[in-house]
């Protein structure tokens, strides 16, 4: 356990995360209406924005990480994680806690969000000067 706190990398567990804000980006641009598909589950994400509005911000989000991964610039690695951390979150109490509590949403956005506050954690653990 110590080791994943304080030892392990942090790089394939971001560049995992980044790419599934990619996915979930490119899922909401897709041709077909995914907030009418089920408008109980996606219906705190409506009340904030379109399907493609909230595309933007996975997209915006996995390109701002892979940059950040690529260029190994950690503060805005670490920026991205904390970013990440707080749109799972989001995604997890208006797709999950209020609509579908019985729904997969809710412990696969939790997970993502436990996953991006371990990078944060990680990266700003270390303490390397920018």
């Amino acid at each position: 356990m110590r080791a994943i706190l304080t030892g392990a990398p942090s790089d394939p567990v971001e560049l995992f995360n980044h790419l599934q804000l990619l996915a979930l980006g490119l899922w909401l641009f897709g041709p077909w209406d995914t907030f009418e598909s089920d408008p109980v589950l996606y219906a705190g994400m409506a009340e904030f924005g379109t399907a493609p509005q909230w595309g933007s911000v996975g997209l915006g989000l996995a390109w701002l990480g892979m940059l950040s991964l690529l260029l190994d610039w950690r503060r805005l690695r670490i920026v991205s994680a904390l970013l990440s951390f707080v749109v799972w979150v989001f995604l997890a109490l208006a797709m999950g806690a209020p609509t579908h509590w019985t729904s997969s949403a809710l412990p696969l956005n939790l997970t993502r969000a436990l996953a991006s506050g371990w990078i944060y954690f990680r990266l700003d653990r270390t303490r390397i000067r920018f």
